[in-house]
Order: structure tokens, then sequence, then C-alpha cells
């Protein structure tokens, strides 16, 4: 990725985006940083809403939102995993399309090469408000599991978060996955902490 086009993106700088951008011939908005982060996955890490609102108004570029990087991770992996509920909104309209109106729940449902998906992310990092609008969105991102063979569910129970234990149980009427490792449930994780030491 040009220098001046990360900086523009880690700064949210649109407009100084736009002028690097008008000046050259070369496709900037497909060129990636050696972790093979795109402009999306940038102002991502940062925070940068109004940005990412700016940058998307054009649908051509909205094919960016689907682009993996180095470890598998879409822009809306990080921004799940930074917290940003404005953001994953963003993102989520943008991946809604009345031609393609399973490709908002194919984007939530990637997963990434340690096959985790965003809503692993969003409760790894305790970001209840990310997991609700994750999960209105999709409540069957509950069933997943990662790699490390983790249910949503149990990543919750073992990292004891009750209101997120809360919004995957009342996610649907069908039971969520309880699945951790090594045949362990969300159960055996809740028992082992609200065990005395």
């Amino acid at each position: 990725m040009h220098p001046e086009v990360y900086k523009a993106a880690k700064s949210g700088d649109y407009a100084r985006l736009m002028r690097i951008i008008s000046g050259n011939e070369e496709d900037f908005f497909h060129q990636t940083t050696p972790k093979e982060n795109n402009i999306l996955h940038v102002a991502a890490q940062y925070k940068w809403v109004n940005f990412i609102e700016n940058f998307l108004q054009c649908p051509l570029r909205s094919c960016l939102l689907w682009q993996g990087n180095y470890k598998g991770d879409t822009p809306l992996h990080v921004a799940a995993k930074v917290g940003s509920n404005k953001m994953v909104q963003v993102f989520i309209n943008e991946a809604k399309s009345p031609y393609q109106p399973d490709a908002c729940k194919e984007l939530l449902r990637r997963q990434n090469s340690r096959k985790d998906t965003m809503l692993h992310y969003a409760v790894r990092g305790a970001h209840s408000e990310v997991v609700e609008l994750l999960i209105k969105e999709d409540p069957q991102l509950c069933d997943i599991t990662n790699a490390a063979d983790e249910s949503p569910l149990y990543m919750a129970a073992n990292r004891r978060l009750p209101y997120i234990i809360e919004l995957i149980l009342n996610a649907s009427s069908s039971s969520s996955s309880h699945k951790g490792p090594n045949g362990l449930t969300g159960l055996h994780a809740a028992v082992h902490f609200s065990l005395p030491k």
C-alpha cells in the first residue's frame, strides 16, 4: 500500500485520500499492507467510521468488505475485534443487497484462518454491544465453533461474561452451541469459575 494512502486511512482523512487518488492513475483502492490489510482494514483498526462511510459511497469499493488479510480477517472481523458497534453496523448495512439476499449472512459467517467469526472476536473482547448487534443480525452465529473447538457461549462462560452469556442464550428459540475444547462445555466453564477457591 502506498504510504500516503496508509496515512490517510490511519488518520481517517478521507479528503486527503481523495487528493492522493485523484493525482494518480494507479488503482490505490486494491493495494494492501505487508499484512494484506486493505484500506477498510486500516480505517477499521483505528475506528474511523466517517472515513469508512465516505469510502463506501462508491458501490464498486464494497468488494473490499470480503477481502481477508494474511490471517483471513475481513474488515468486519477488525471492527468486531476493536469493539466498534457503529462500524459493524456500517459494514452490515453495506453487505445487505436486494440482489444477493444471503450476502450479509455469508459475510457474517466468514471464518478466518483460526475459524473465528466476528462473534468470536466480539466475545473475546467482551464487546457486548457488538455481540448483541451480530446476534440480532444472525442468531446462527452462536452455533459456529472455531479451530480451538470453542463456541461463543463457551468463550463467554470461560471469560465470566454473564451479560454476553444471556445474550447468546436468548439469541434464538433453538439452543446455541455450548461446545468447548477437549470435550468441555460452557457449563463446565461456568461451574469452574463459580467454585470457591
